[in-house]
């Protein structure tokens, strides 16, 4: 009965969890660790099966990290910090080269700072990465309903 109304359920499994046009969707390179950790991330949130199928989309991100420490003690010391994500992307189709969608996502995560400066730098690479985990999954979910928006409009026409 929903299926009439132009109704799809967002994390609906698609067949092998693959979807077709979500898979269409190319991502630039991304600079630094950072930005090639993201990118594989999304690559796999885009196309999990790794099928390959022509770009019909670009998706360009410029990662910004900030590193803000709290808690600090008396003698000036830090003893909690969190991580900064923000992700500017813009999707442009690979045709026509016009902007399709644009705009920022933003993920905090925190730690703890250790007497041990390598537990510290453990600490802060796993909060980046969650905070990463944060940006793929907004990012998946807000190119999927463009594309289903998409998808929808031009069935309709």
């Amino acid at each position: 009965m929903l299926g009439g109304c132009g109704f799809h359920p967002l994390y609906a499994h698609h067949e092998n969890g693959f979807d077709a046009d979500l898979a269409t969707v190319k991502v630039g390179l991304i600079p630094n660790r950072l930005g090639q950790e993201l990118a594989i991330s999304l690559r796999d949130a885009f196309n999990p099966t790794g099928v390959s199928v022509p770009s019909r989309y670009l998706l360009e991100v410029n990662l910004v990290t900030q590193r803000n420490d709290l808690g600090i003690r008396a003698d000036a010391t830090a003893v909690r910090s969190e991580m900064i994500v923000v992700a500017y992307y813009k999707m442009t189709d690979v045709n026509s080269h016009q902007q399709l969608v644009g705009g920022n996502v933003r993920a905090v995560s925190a730690f703890d700072i250790l007497n041990d400066g390598y537990a510290t730098n453990v600490a802060q690479q796993n909060a980046s990465e969650r905070a990463l985990d944060v940006i793929v999954d907004d990012l998946r979910e807000r190119i999927s309903l463009y594309i289903r928006e998409h998808r929808t409009t031009a069935s309709r026409s």
